[in-house]
């Protein structure tokens, strides 16, 4: 009896290592291949949720796909307790930014992002 369980939960371990180990090969090959450098800008004003979260989750989003790309936030008037958030978690994520509005255009012609 307790050899079906293990088998079972083996074979169910073996079967999502497989689902994740081909969804990665497949994400690698359907990903156009391309040498730009990109930049994904997250508009974040007063009273919107989670902003550093979405910055964040875009950023390991690309990396995990290995792009040339760097997110910014760009503050539009958050309110003092997001700013701080996203100050923090720019601190602690190397290839996300935190711009305001007359920033972003020095920021976009950087060429050592």
């Amino acid at each position: 009896m307790s050899d079906g369980v293990l088998l079972g939960v083996f074979a169910s371990f073996v079967l999502i290592g497989t689902v994740g180990i081909a969804y990665y090969i497949l994400l690698k090959i359907l990903h156009p291949r391309s040498n730009g450098r990109y930049i994904v800008v997250i508009p974040a004003r007063s009273g919107m949720t989670d902003v550093a979260g979405k910055g964040y989750a875009q950023r390991l989003r690309s990396g995990m796909l290995g792009d040339k790309e760097a997110v910014v936030i760009l503050d539009l008037g958050m309110d003092e307790a997001q700013l701080k958030e996203c100050e923090r978690m720019c601190r602690s994520c190397e290839g996300l930014y935190l711009c305001s509005s007359g920033e972003f255009e020095e920021f976009a012609s950087r060429k050592d992002i």
